[in-house]
């Protein structure tokens, strides 16, 4: 029985076996034909990847060029907006440059003089105050003989004004009524650049006006020696800041004031006083103090002399004729007077706006540095500038064509001035 199970299930599997066998080659035939298809696929992926590789290059190319190709569009446009820029400024700039060109030329030819100037001008401020015009110019030629002497170079043509101050200062003072003539002027210097306090021989009162007009905004105290508690308005002044005129000495003055006469500023608990009296009065630096005398030859003592800068303020002709021809204007011409003091500040304020925006151009190109074209900043504000400056110009023009007109029907009422004035001279000789 176990044969007979034996034999059949051979005979079965005979039959399973032959008929498995086709079936076996297939499955060989079908695994080495996926076998080369998979040999031929790796092979196409390696190529695709090649391909996806140089695509992915060629794209990284392309987004560089297309960056520059931006970069360069934008630095076109950059270079084209700055190239508006520089024509406008170059443009803006034109007439000064021709100016600035021309003032560099001078303070080229002028630098050789600086130290002789400078040294001039010291000596002016600290010594030339107590004499008159004609002995100041003496003074001032004896310096310039010595000083070539010793291979010092100063300017021939040498005069105060040009050296310590600008034009707009002085067309200021003038506003202030200082009279416009030279001594005038170096006045006003010795009063406002001297180390000491001014005391000015003033016998027609021409500096002791200045002082009054010119302080007046700011504050001014204005006392005697004979006024009841004067020094409580010095010591007012001297904590507010203010300054003080002092009026009408004579040839002594008050011991009590040579604390101020000498500036004996001293420094406590991180504060600066000065004594006046038997109290310190805390200083303020924008104190000011003047002295006036009326008397026309006063004698001061040397230590009246080294306490402050005696300044001569006694009026010279031409001062006194053209102060008479003013008033005498103001009497047969008040329309012309009126009319020619506001074209005065009218011109003086349109020459001070000028150096303003002179200053301020020169500033912002300093500022710039190599940024000139950056932005528009500079650009609108000069533009902006010159249209004020232009405005300007044109109404100095005007106003100036006007003064010359106003100056012609002046000329007509100066020989009556000029009469006065030498009268004045000889009653008082």
């Amino acid at each position: 029985m176990s044969l007979c199970m034996w034999t059949r299930a051979m005979d079965v599997y005979a039959r399973v076996a032959r008929s498995i066998e086709p079936k076996k080659e297939k499955l060989k035939e079908a695994e080495d034909a996926n076998a080369a298809a998979e040999a031929k696929l790796d092979a196409k992926k390696k190529e695709l990847k090649a391909v996806q590789d140089n695509v992915a290059g060629l794209q990284l190319q392309l987004s560089r060029a297309r960056s520059k190709a931006e970069k360069l569009e934008q630095d076109a446009e950059t270079c084209k907006v700055q190239l508006g820029r520089a024509e406008k400024l170059l443009a803006g700039l034109g007439n000064e440059s021709v100016r600035w060109d021309a003032a560099s030329k001078i303070l080229e030819k002028n630098i050789k003089f600086v130290m002789g100037d400078i040294a001039l001008a010291a000596g002016f401020i600290a010594y030339a105050g107590p004499f008159t015009a004609e002995f100041r110019a003496r003074l001032i030629s004896h310096w310039l003989t010595n000083a070539q002497e010793v291979n010092l170079t100063a300017d021939p043509n040498w005069k105060c004004s040009n050296i310590l101050c600008e034009p707009a200062e002085i067309r200021e003072w003038n506003i202030k009524s200082l009279p416009t003539d030279d001594l005038s002027v170096e006045n006003g210097l010795l009063v406002t650049r001297g180390r000491r306090w001014p005391l000015m021989i003033d016998p027609q009162g021409q500096g002791n006006r200045w002082i009054r007009n010119m302080k007046k905004d700011t504050g001014l105290g204005i006392i005697k020696l004979s006024t009841p508690n004067f020094l409580r308005t010095v010591e007012n002044c001297i904590r507010e800041g203010n300054a003080v005129l002092l009026e009408n000495v004579e040839e002594v003055l008050d011991p009590s004031l040579e604390p101020v006469l000498l500036k004996q500023v001293f420094k406590k608990g991180g504060q600066f006083l000065l004594r006046l009296g038997s109290e310190d009065v805390p200083y303020n630096e924008d104190f000011r103090f003047f002295v006036t005398t009326k008397m026309a030859n006063p004698h001061y003592l040397p230590e009246i002399c080294i306490k402050v800068t005696v300044i001569n303020f006694t009026v010279t002709l031409l001062g006194l004729e053209d102060q008479l021809v003013a008033d005498v204007v103001k009497n047969e011409r008040p329309d012309l007077a009126e009319l020619r003091a506001n074209l005065v500040v009218q011109i003086a304020a349109d020459k001070a706006e000028m150096d303003r925006l002179e200053q301020l151009i020169l500033k912002l190109l300093s500022e710039a540095g190599d940024d000139l074209l950056a932005d528009d900043t500079l650009i609108v504000t000069l533009d902006q500038s010159k249209k004020t400056g232009d405005s300007c110009k044109e109404r100095m023009a005007s106003a100036e064509e006007s003064m010359k007109e106003i100056d012609e029907v002046t000329e007509v009422l100066r020989p009556c001035a000029t009469r006065a004035s030498i009268i004045y001279f000889v009653a008082q000789s």
